[in-house]
């Protein structure tokens, strides 16, 4: 179940596990808190994989992120965490 799923990133993101702080990890973390019903790991590492690394995705501007399949104007808000 995705609930399971979202849980256990949370909790290996704050026990600091391998893997847990990986680019592709930490934006399917955030990813999960803009769009909570829909399973965001794909659109995570697609987006990884397309960029390189989650610095060089959020450094987008807003309009070129939600052109992105899968990102909405919300899931870019988290860009600007990042600036």
């Amino acid at each position: 179940p995705a609930e399971g799923h979202r849980q256990r990133l949370r909790e290996r993101f704050l026990a600091h596990e391998t893997g847990a702080l990986a680019d592709d990890a930490l934006l399917e973390l955030l990813l999960c808190y803009a769009i909570p019903q829909r399973d965001v790991q794909p659109i995570a590492k697609r987006l990884i994989e397309k960029y390189g690394n989650l610095s060089s995705l959020l450094s987008l501007d807003t309009a070129a992120l939600c052109s992105e399949e899968g990102i909405k104007q919300a899931a870019a808000v988290l860009q600007e965490l990042h600036r």
